[in-house]
């Protein structure tokens, strides 16, 4: 025997009975076999020959196509959306920021009178209507901010200068 035919393969020595091979996957490195009935046998990743494991039914058979139910994908999906919701939340109304101020009820000193704050109404605004300064409203409103005036907020405005 020449040492060329003493290392040529010989499949029908290695195989199983009556199974030839039919493909090859190279990018995944895996042989697959037929089996004599019509079934499918598929080697382990990068072995030629070794333990051969089913991946079909015989050729003919008629089975059912497998169902596939995508609830699992629906259980993985859901926490993350509710992360996206919660986020989003955080980021449009963060719940830190809001401005409670004006629904309590304030007590306005003697000498001025409640006023709440109307849609355009600014600081200067408000002076002008009650004929003071913004400075004075300021006093009368330790807490007031007349950047961030809110709509239905009450203010101390000096009573004896309404106009």
């Amino acid at each position: 025997m020449s040492s060329y035919q003493q290392y040529q393969d010989d499949e029908e020595g290695r195989l199983p009975a009556g199974f030839k091979r039919v493909g090859y996957d190279a990018d995944t490195e895996i042989y697959t076999y037929e089996s004599p009935e019509g079934e499918l046998y598929r080697g382990a990743p990068g072995n030629r020959y070794g333990r051969l494991v089913s991946i079909s039914t015989p050729i003919g058979y008629d089975a059912e196509e497998p169902v596939h139910d995508n609830t699992t994908s629906y259980r993985y999906f859901l926490p993350f959306l509710l992360l996206v919701v919660v986020f989003l939340l955080i980021v449009i109304a963060p719940p830190w920021k809001q401005n409670f101020a004006f629904s309590k009820s304030i007590e306005c000193e003697k000498g001025s009178i409640k006023h709440n704050i109307r849609s355009g109404e600014t600081c200067y605004a408000l002076s002008q209507k009650y004929a003071t300064t913004v400075e004075e409203l300021a006093k009368l409103n330790p807490k007031l901010s007349c950047d961030d005036l809110q709509i239905g907020q009450s203010i101390c405005a000096p009573a004896a200068n309404v106009s």
